[in-house]
This record gives structure tokens, sequence and C-alpha cells, in this order.
């Protein structure tokens, strides 16, 4: 069974380290951040199920952190527990939808673990912001289904080491949204990937410009044959005839 993730935007140091103690020890995979831009940014890797969001920071509110999660998936939205001692009704109701429930600040850690324990039987079928699953089909042939939002940092820890040791690879793209990355100021993807001999996309029918961006983000380390198609059986076909 996969342990729960919790994500924790909370820039008072103390209390955050003492949320994520709490936590841990209730065997909850944890997370702690201190703004709204680093929450972002680990989110789509860290993947949480349940966000415990102090609603006010120093200078100002968490909305902008709640307006990204608007932005997700319907599906893959985890639960939300607002952490605050005021409730600011006005502000807090375009986002009313989205919230799961509000602690004060003065909650006792036993109340924190409960809740979020509760937030998270909620959502058994939540699905992954990212999914990657690995079939290997034959000797020296795999098959990497991804789904949901894939970054650079995604891209760069999946690749390895599959890429490395198997010459060919059939990349399923299907049930991927791939959030757009400026080649220019992003180093590139892999170092060189001597053994990859075949590389086989398989994409929707409508979206082959996804799959080419994919590959083309992937060039500096796929020196090899690159193909694209849009169904799966005719994509195994096409990588045993070049066994």
């Amino acid at each position: 069974m996969l342990s729960t993730h919790v994500l924790v935007l909370e820039e008072d140091d103390i209390l955050s380290r003492m949320y994520e103690k709490a936590l841990i020890h209730a065997h909850f995979k944890t997370l702690r951040c201190s703004t709204i831009d680093k929450a972002i940014d680990h989110l789509m890797e860290f993947d949480p199920d349940v966000v415990c969001i102090d609603w006010k920071l120093e200078n100002n509110t968490t909305e902008g952190f709640l307006e990204y999660l608007q932005t997700l998936p319907a599906r893959s939205i985890p639960r939300v527990m607002l952490l605050t001692d005021e409730i600011d009704h006005y502000h807090i109701m375009p986002y009313a939808d989205l919230i799961s429930g509000v602690l004060p600040k003065s909650m006792t850690i036993t109340q924190l673990v409960y809740c979020v324990k509760a937030l998270a039987q909620e959502n058994p079928d939540r699905v992954p912001l990212q999914a990657i699953q690995h079939h290997l089909l034959a000797e020296n042939v795999i098959l990497m289904e991804w789904q949901g939002y894939i970054t650079q940092k995604l891209i760069r820890r999946t690749m390895i080491p599959e890429l490395y040791e198997m010459p060919r690879v059939i990349l399923d793209i299907r049930k991927l949204n791939i959030l757009r990355l400026d080649l220019s100021s992003f180093p590139p993807a892999h170092s060189p990937l001597p053994h990859l001999e075949y590389l086989c996309v398989v994409h929707n029918p409508d979206d082959k410009l996804t799959a080419q961006f994919l590959t083309d983000y992937l060039r500096s380390a796929v020196d090899t044959h690159v193909s694209y198609c849009t169904d799966l059986e005719a994509a195994k076909e096409a990588i045993f005839d070049h066994i």
C-alpha cells in the first residue's frame, strides 16, 4: 500500500517542523515548504494527497497556491486543510469547493493527524499527477507509459536508468500533459545514450506536436531513429521488426 503524501505550507519554522515530526510519526510521507513558490515548484514531483496550508503568510495569503491547485485535473486535486485562527469568509469563498476542512492554529498535534487521516481516506481513488508504468516486453525492449503532468525533473529521473540500459524503447504518451519547457534555458536532458538503438513514441492522433516536442528535448541524448504512431500494437510490431 502506498503511503499518503502530505505537503505542509507553513512559514513558521517551529510549527512546520512540529507538524512534520507528527505526520512522519503517523507514517505519512511529508514535505515542508515555507513559501508559495516552493510549494508550487515541488507540487508535481511530490504529488501530495493532502495539503495543510497556513492561510496567512507574513506578506499575503496563500490564495495564489489555491488558485494553482484549481488549474489541476479535478480527479488529481489533493484534499486541502486550511490552518488559520481567523476565518476570512469573503476571501475563502472562491475556494469553498477546494477546501475540505479548517483547523485553528491552536489545534493539538493529535487533531492534525486525525484530520489528515480522515482527508486521505476521503479520496482513495485520486489520480496521480504523475504516473509512469514500466513493462518489459522482451529482452532489451521496454514500454514506458506516461500519464499526468510531466516536468524536466521527472524526465531526468525516470529516463534513467531505462534509456541507458534498454536498446529499444516504446514511449506511450497518450495520457500525458506536457508542461511546455523552454529548451533554450534548460541544459540537455541527458548525456549521450550509446545503447539506445530505436525509440517509438505513441501519441494521440491530434497531438503529434507534443510527441515531437518531447523528443526534441531529448535530442542531445537520443541520436538514433525515432518513429511516431498512434497505435500501441503497431508500435510493438515496428520495434520488434528492428530486433
